[in-house]
């Protein structure tokens, strides 16, 4: 990140499927910006969710260096940018908004010190992750990543939390932020995928398999409809459209 930015990486507010044709090379370089910002905090989100308990592989000590680590993150030019030019006060975060909306009674319960520095790290991750949506509303494995975590980690676990990631909601509608369009959100009648289908290979959604990751995406979209008797009717809807083949070029 540090030599991206020494080389002008630009980082626009909002990031589009233009961004992949830009001419500027410091708006390309802001593009590698959005992912190296996301792998870094998916990355760690994944481990700390693998280790929710106090272990010989996440100590204190090792979370303490996490804690400074992402720390560092949230003070790098690709982080502050996005608030400089907003109305989002300092201490109305994403990560803090959302904390005080799904998990309020919960955070004000912890005393234990390992649980208290995990906290610290999974909602440093969070606020990373929460930045490259709100730069790039379509990246698709920021959104599954978030749905995933509050689905199964065991102290955050909150299903219909999960399901506004995908299917839309007030997670994506935070105060002061842009409005967020959930995975699944402008999904069709007779195409699930319509509005995914279209994202292009860009510099700041690069992946190793698209088909792999909507597979993962779609399995938890289906797995959090069944938890929900309001939504049954579109658990039919996606039902129904999985079994129609699609057209060659979607």
């Amino acid at each position: 990140l540090d030599l991206l930015h020494e080389n002008k990486a630009l980082y626009p507010r909002k990031l589009g499927h233009h961004t992949s044709t830009s001419n500027s090379k410091g708006t390309l370089l802001g593009c590698h910006a959005v992912e190296m910002f996301y792998r870094i905090h998916a990355s760690t989100l994944k481990y700390l969710n693998r280790h929710s308990k106090e272990s010989a592989d996440l100590t204190i000590d090792k979370l303490n260096e996490f804690y400074e680590f992402l720390t560092e993150m949230q003070n790098k030019p690709f982080a502050t940018s996005y608030y400089e030019k907003s109305t989002i006060p300092g201490d109305a975060h994403s990560s803090q908004l959302i904390s005080e909306i799904y998990f309020s009674q919960k955070t004000n319960l912890i005393t234990d010190p390992w649980l208290t520095v995990y906290n610290k790290c999974v909602w440093l991750c969070i606020e990373g992750l929460y930045i490259c949506i709100a730069r790039y509303n379509r990246h698709y494995r920021a959104l599954y990543r978030l749905a995933h975590f509050f689905h199964s980690n065991e102290h955050y676990r909150n299903d219909r939390l999960s399901l506004e990631f995908l299917l839309g909601g007030g997670v994506l509608e935070l105060k002061n932020y842009p409005k967020i369009i959930g995975l699944y959100q402008e999904r069709s009648k007779h195409n699930l995928f319509n509005g995914i289908w279209r994202i292009q290979p860009l510099d700041a959604d690069r992946t190793g398999s698209f088909n792999a990751s909507m597979y993962k995406s779609t399995r938890l979209f289906v797995e959090l409809l069944l938890q929900f008797d309001e939504h049954l009717f579109v658990l039919w809807e996606v039902f129904r459209q999985l079994l129609d083949k699609p057209d060659a070029d979607k």
